[in-house]
């Protein structure tokens, strides 16, 4: 990644970020949905 950026390989980079920020998003949505599945005190209007 780091020799990407430095040789300036514009579509690996953003490949690369895109799919960090998917895998970052799934991942905050699977931690909500789990949080509100394990504690009972949490509700969803």
């Amino acid at each position: 990644m780091t020799q990407s950026a430095i040789s300036l390989d514009f579509p690996a980079v953003m490949g690369v970020t895109l799919l960090v920020g998917v895998v970052y998003s799934l991942l905050n949505l699977l931690v909500d949905l789990l949080y509100a599945l394990l504690d009972p005190r949490i509700r969803y209007a």
